[in-house]
């Protein structure tokens, strides 16, 4: 109750029980109420082992829509897909695609052109989990021309990563792969020497807001293969049709995979476009965003 007296704007970050019991003193008060759209409910059903497809994805966005989103006056979306995703369910607040934003340098890099050769390094990163998909890349390999080449690179930990670890191991002794996948965590700037060293990155999430870490890997010049689907706020950063395969469709991704192989003088000039591209996603721009919606926000109430 101090800190809500305290504050002119309520942001809720979430839409659970302690933003419930929030939002009713909140109200009391009089105070005008924002929030942001973090998590869709298929990110926690997916990690209770629901199908996609449920019941419980429904009333939980109900359930939110009731006790938090209908009560704000302005909404941060971190992708364009969070908006239609929210409008399409109802939500009457003011609706602003607003990215979470990552760090970028005041120059801009200039990416080394990487090479196919011998070694085809392909990053994926994120927590091994149900609703990062993974496993579709590994499936991937099986349908790759050039799997005995690639070596693939898991950065994230996660309750998947020991069944990661068999099924990679069951592909190199059936022979689809040749090269060890490797399996790790790495810190920022590991991360970042990771991206400029590799050939490709994939992003194969069923389920996601945004995706900042395929933007920080393109920030490094890195070029990206991304799912798309209808709850992949990530598919928003390709820059070109050779960038996106239907979600969870392993051949697919192999296929583009290839393609990209195959086109390295396109991989370079596409790495130094999506360089350029991510600087669009800067911090320092969603901060100024905010604060403009914060200023409507508060100005409204008080005209």
């Amino acid at each position: 109750r101090k800190a809500v007296e305290w504050a002119d704007i309520v942001h809720f970050e979430e839409a659970l029980f302690l933003q419930n019991v929030v939002r009713k003193i909140a109200l009391r008060q009089g105070k005008t109420c924002t929030a942001t759209f973090h998590l869709y409910p298929h990110n926690i059903t997916a990690n209770l082992g629901l199908p996609k497809r449920n019941l419980v994805n429904t009333l939980l966005i109900r359930n939110w829509r009731r006790i938090i989103y209908n009560h704000c006056t302005d909404i941060q979306c971190p992708s364009g897909e969070v908006r239609r995703y929210l409008a399409r369910n109802g939500v009457k607040a003011r609706l602003h695609v607003i990215s979470n934003g990552i760090r970028v340098e005041k120059e801009v890099p200039r990416p080394l052109p990487v090479e196919p050769a011998p070694v085809v390094e392909i990053l994926c990163t994120g927590r091994l989990a149900r609703e990062k998909s993974q496993a579709t890349l590994l499936e991937a390999m099986r349908y790759s021309r050039y799997a005995d080449r690639i070596r693939l690179v898991f950065a994230g930990n996660g309750p998947k990563v020991n069944r990661y670890r068999r099924l990679a191991s069951r592909m190199l002794r059936d022979g689809v792969l040749k090269l060890e996948p490797v399996f790790g965590f790495y810190n920022t700037e590991e991360l970042n020497a990771l991206a400029r060293r590799c050939y490709l990155y994939v992003h194969c999430a069923y389920v996601e807001v945004e995706g900042l870490s395929c933007l920080e890997a393109a920030r490094e010049g890195l070029v990206p293969v991304i799912a798309q689907g209808d709850l992949i706020g990530t598919s928003a950063f390709a820059l070109c049709p050779e960038s996106l395969y239907p979600v969870q469709d392993s051949r697919a991704l192999a296929a583009r995979i290839d393609w990209w192989i195959e086109h390295p003088e396109e991989r370079n000039r596409m790495s130094q476009r999506h360089a350029d591209a991510a600087r669009d996603y800067s911090i320092d721009k969603s901060i100024d965003q905010l604060i403009a919606m914060y200023r409507h926000a508060l100005e409204e109430k008080r005209g």
